[in-house]
C-alpha cells in the first residue's frame, strides 16, 4: 500500500501542530493559500509536486522525510520528530 492524500493531509498536520504553526503561517512560508493547504490537510486536494516540495521545505525537512510520515500514518506508526534539519540547512 502507498500512501494516499488523505495521509499526506494528515502527515501535514500532524508535522505543522508539532511545529506549532498555524494554516496561515505554514501556508506563507509553503508560498500556498491558506485555504489551499486546509484542503490537503482534510485529503481533498492533489498537491503539485512543487506545493508538496514547498511544504517540505518550510518544515525544513527533505520531500523523503515528509513521504515517511505519510508512510507511517498509513500504518498507524507514531510520529517522532527528525531532529536533523534538510541537508544542506544549518541547524
Amino acid at each position: 500500500m502507498t500512501p494516499s492524500n488523505k495521509q499526506l493531509g494528515q502527515a501535514v498536520r500532524r508535522l505543522r501542530e508539532a511545529r506549532r504553526l498555524s494554516i496561515e503561517d505554514l501556508a506563507g512560508e509553503a508560498g500556498i493559500h491558506p485555504t489551499y493547504l486546509s484542503a490537503i490537510e482534510r485529503g481533498h486536494r492533489n498537491p503539485t509536486w512543487a506545493k508538496v516540495c514547498g511544504l517540505a521545505e518550510a518544515f525544513d525537512i527533505t520531500v523523503c522525510q515528509l513521504a515517511h510520515v505519510a508512510e507511517a500514518e498509513l500504518y498507524g506508526a507514531p510520529y517522532v520528530p527528525f531532529s536533523n534539519p534538510a541537508p544542506g540547512k544549518v541547524a
